[in-house]
């Protein structure tokens, strides 16, 4: 009998199952064997996405998956299977531009993951489509590769009017909003067609309830495109068209009466334009039909505009970009964090 239940307990052993996750699991000689269906390891992370693997057997899907920022959960904004042994990057919002750095989780069907991860935003590199790209780390050189180098007029190189320190990446300018302003000359390169994207860093000091210009193209008779500040404090992108259709003003939803660093794009693809506010999407207009963007012979500004009567910026600058062709949503995050 001794020898028969020792059997039995043999037996028992061998087929004993656990069931985790829609898996089976079988008890060995003591040791659990099979492999876990569906789980997930953090390959790397950024401030507005990450790199995950599936080790399980089975295809994950990313809504069944949960990513906080800080304690905060983020949506994931490219949905997507992940078969198994395959890598995915998911892409979210990011959480807030002054944070330096977060700890971001991701809760998968059968484990949770935390990684901690610097996201300080990084200098935008020039891609295909680039027009102008100024980093205004104590000069006004293009690092496009188009010569777009700009000159520099009227600042007093004094805390509020000139290079400043306090910036997202590197240097950057501070502007007084008297008289200082960067220009740089009329190019080919400059003047857009049907497609547009602009943006930068950008901090304002006061002014609020008045037009405060990030940047502009224009002469004292016309004007082709300009962004900024509208007088309602929302992120404003003017185009005016070749067919004399009047100057167009697309505004973002947000309003902005803070003194906190903005991260700022507009872009125009030839049938809407999308005005995009520290990653997100704000607002998404629609134009009438397709429209070409004016040409003209005016010169491109920083912080200052010729055909509005000045409306100069009062604030700071960073890393402004423009190219003749519509970034993103993806594109333009990873313009901010890599």
């Amino acid at each position: 009998m001794k020898g028969i239940s020792t059997i039995i307990a043999t037996i028992l052993l061998v087929v004993i199952t656990i069931g985790l996750v829609g898996t089976a699991y079988l008890f060995v000689g003591g040791l659990l064997t099979g492999s876990i269906s569906k789980v997930i390891t953090i390959v790397d992370a950024k401030a507005h996405k990450v790199i995950v693997r599936n080790e399980g057997t089975e295809t994950i899907s990313s809504t069944d998956l949960r990513i906080s920022v800080n304690g905060q959960e983020v949506e994931i904004i490219n949905s997507q299977e992940i078969e198994a042994k395959d890598t995915a990057t998911l892409r979210f919002i990011p959480y807030e531009p002054e944070i330096r750095s977060a700890k971001i989780n991701v809760l998968g069907p059968s484990n949770t993951l935390s990684y901690t991860t610097d996201i300080k935003p990084r200098a935008p590199t020039a891609r295909s489509g680039t027009a102008g790209l100024w980093h205004l780390d104590e000069n006004a050189e293009d690092s496009s590769g188009n010569g777009n180098t700009g000159t520099l007029n009227n600042f007093d190189w004094t805390p509020i009017s000139g290079w400043s320190s306090d910036c997202m990446v590197g240097s950057c300018l501070i502007f007084d909003r008297t008289d200082d302003f960067v220009q740089i000359a009329d190019s080919d390169e400059l003047d857009m067609n049907f497609e547009i994207t602009i943006g930068a860093w950008v901090k304002v000091r006061g002014n609020f309830g008045n037009w405060r210009t990030i940047s502009d193209k224009s002469d004292s008779d016309d004007s082709e495109y300009w962004f900024g500040y509208g007088n309602n404090n929302r992120p404003c992108l003017m185009l005016n068209w070749t067919n004399g259709d009047s100057r167009k003003y697309f505004y973002g939803d947000t309003v902005i009466t803070d003194s906190e660093w903005h991260h700022i794009f507009g872009v125009y693809n030839g049938t809407d334009v999308r005005v995009y506010l520290d990653g997100q999407l704000d607002k998404s207009p629609p134009v009438a039909e397709t429209r070409e963007i004016n040409h003209g012979d005016g010169t491109f500004q920083i912080g200052h505009t010729v055909v509005f009567g000045a409306n100069r910026f009062n604030g700071t600058i960073d890393e402004i970009i423009i190219l003749n062709k519509a970034l993103t949503h993806e594109e333009i995050l990873d313009m901010m964090y890599g």
